[in-house]
């Protein structure tokens, strides 16, 4: 029946747990000289199957483990071992529960109490397991029940799928999707802004239309580095000077810029000019680019004995602060703009008269030869 089982769940398959596909063949080719012999021998089929579950267990794909009524460890497969970093004697000193996520542990008891009281023979859920450096590891864990001729209860039978991959690339779209729906909301606000303040200056529909087309065209142009199309890098003050005209009313003086020549990096002109565009579209929504007025002053400074760039937005003098507790996407995905794609620091506040950004950042990771 325990092989049975096994096979049921796709042993036989997939992507090998620490073996290559010549060790696979090869442990195949024993098994199947070990179950001849021992039929030629005149060996009890009972002994032929219990050998062979053994096999199966012993050297299946996946993890398996046969886990106690009360969620004792019984016995593991060495791939289990591998996918939870520990030991069979560890496992066997803890229980399912002791390394099953918080998140993920009621409905995993949920699921326990249907299989015993007999309303369902099998379940099948994703969770989490708790490794002992603290990671977590996502796992498609599918559970039956065991019970002996009269039906009560004997062991859990527990089919383990590494699913850590898969689950990261699903958090990966889901973030660039959400990104995404991010960029389209603030484009919808820049161009409303764009219109309002153009409205405001122009003195005939031509020279509306003019200014608009200027300013659309600088939104094309940026957002063609936010898709990562710079091919080559470019100074510093000019990056921010392309990023920030179209977001500054045509008025000059509303952003002080202040630091030394740099050079950049194709990949730092992508993660400046994604900072300085949800900077700068945070600014006009709420704050020192409005229409209430307010300056931003952007300033950098390179530390060559530490090989340090160090680089600040401070908004002045804009509306009030609004503090709501939470803070949007945007907001959060700043320091992964540059922090997690340049390597360095970044610390982000809302201060009563205007946002300010400061990071330290490796030169070496920003600044060209």
């Amino acid at each position: 029946m325990l092989l049975q089982h096994a096979e049921m769940h796709g042993l036989r398959g997939g992507a090998m747990c620490g073996l290559d596909p010549e060790q696979h063949r090869q442990r195949k080719h024993e098994h199947v000289l070990t179950d001849q012999g021992a039929r030629s021998d005149g060996v009890d089929s009972a002994d032929v199957q219990t050998d062979s579950y053994r096999l199966a267990f012993e050297r299946a794909n996946v993890g398996m483990a046969q886990v106690s009524i009360d969620g004792r460890f019984i016995q593991v497969n060495p791939c289990l071992e591998g996918l939870l970093g520990r030991t069979q004697q560890e496992l066997r000193a803890l229980t399912f529960q002791d390394i099953t996520h918080p998140d993920d542990l009621d409905a995993d008891l949920g699921y326990v109490q249907d299989l015993l009281n007999g309303e369902m023979d099998v379940y099948t859920m994703e969770k989490r397991y708790i490794r002992p450096d603290g990671s977590t590891v996502w796992t498609e864990l599918s559970v039956s029940l065991l019970r002996d001729a009269s039906g009560a209860p004997l062991n859990f039978v527990s089919v383990i799928s590494d699913i850590q991959k898969r689950k990261e690339a699903q958090e990966q779209v889901q973030l660039l999707l959400d990104e995404s729906g991010h960029r389209v909301r603030n484009l919808i606000a820049v161009v409303g802004a764009i219109v309002s303040g153009s409205a405001k200056v122009a003195s005939s529909a031509d020279e509306l239309e003019r200014s608009i087309s200027q300013r659309l065209a600088g939104i094309a142009a940026s957002h063609d580095l936010l898709l990562g199309k710079a091919i080559a890098g470019g100074p510093l003050d000019k990056l921010i000077q392309r990023q920030l005209e179209i977001f500054a009313h045509g008025s000059a003086d509303r952003v002080l810029i202040e630091g030394e020549h740099l050079e950049l990096l194709p990949s730092a002109v992508h993660a400046f000019g994604m900072t300085l565009h949800e900077l700068a579209t945070n600014a006009v929504k709420y704050g020192a680019l409005g229409e209430h007025g307010g300056i931003v002053r952007i300033r950098w400074r390179i530390d060559r004995d530490a090989g340090v760039l160090h680089f600040s937005w401070r908004e002045v003098d804009g509306p009030p602060v609004v503090q709501t507790g939470r803070r949007g996407f945007g907001t959060k995905s700043l320091g992964r703009m540059l922090g997690s794609a340049l390597g360095g620091r970044v610390r982000f506040d809302l201060l009563a008269d205007g946002a300010l950004l400061e990071a330290e950042l490796p030169l070496d990771r920003v600044a060209s030869p």
